[in-house]
């Protein structure tokens, strides 16, 4: 499951978040955001700021616990049965 394109909700652990306070310059325990992209590093995350335009932030993978996201799966597609006929 990728995480791009998707509002999602993180559950930082404590090294994520010290590094959001030093960067937001608020604690807490969760980070809501857009993310943009998704790569080996972590989800680079749109942060929205009142009066100013969007940041992009890196949240690296070893700085979250969780995250929660709304996801729509597709449907399920039928598929015609494996194996041999009988001749």
């Amino acid at each position: 499951m990728t995480f791009t394109g998707n509002r999602v909700r993180f559950r930082l652990l404590p090294a994520g978040r010290d590094a959001v306070a030093a960067v937001l310059s608020q604690d807490t325990e969760d980070l809501e955001g857009f993310v943009v992209d998704e790569d080996d590093l972590g989800v680079w995350i749109a942060i929205p700021k009142p009066q100013r335009k969007r940041d992009v932030m890196l949240l690296k993978w070893e700085h979250f616990l969780t995250a929660v996201t709304q996801w729509d799966p597709e449907p399920f597609m039928e598929r015609p049965a494996a194996g041999f006929r009988p001749s």
